[in-house]
C-alpha cells in the first residue's frame, strides 16, 4: 500500500510539479554529503504542545523559502473531518478526493 500523510502528499505535489523524477530520502543520519539535486528529504520532530507541524523548505545558494503550517490542537483535524462528512453525505457513490472537497 502506498504511503500517505501530509508530508508525503506535499512531496508528491512538489515531485509532480518538478517532472516526477525526485527521489524521497527518509534517513540521512549516516550521510554527510550534499543532497543530490533530485532529492526530497524528510525529517520528523515531535514535542511540546505542537500536535502537527509541516513545513516545505527550498534552499538556494543565497536564500531559503519556507511554507509552514502548525497546529496546536487536534480540533482543527476534527473540524476538517466534519466538513468532509458534510460534503460527502448526499453525494453519489464514487471516489472523492481533497480536490473535490476544496
Amino acid at each position: 500500500m502506498p504511503q500517505v500523510g501530509t508530508a508525503i502528499t506535499l512531496a508528491d505535489s512538489i515531485n509532480s510539479a518538478l517532472g516526477g523524477n525526485m527521489e524521497y530520502v527518509f534517513n540521512r543520519h549516516d550521510i554527510h554529503e550534499k543532497r543530490k539535486l533530485n532529492e526530497i528529504g524528510f525529517s520528523s520532530i515531535r514535542g511540546g504542545n505542537i500536535v502537527g507541524e509541516h513545513s516545505v523548505q527550498f534552499y538556494g545558494a543565497h536564500e531559503t523559502f519556507e511554507i509552514k503550517h502548525t497546529s496546536y490542537s487536534r480540533d482543527v483535524f476534527a473540524e476538517g473531518a466534519l466538513k468532509a462528512c458534510e460534503f460527502i453525505v448526499n453525494k453519489a457513490p464514487g471516489l472523492y478526493g481533497m480536490d473535490d472537497l476544496v
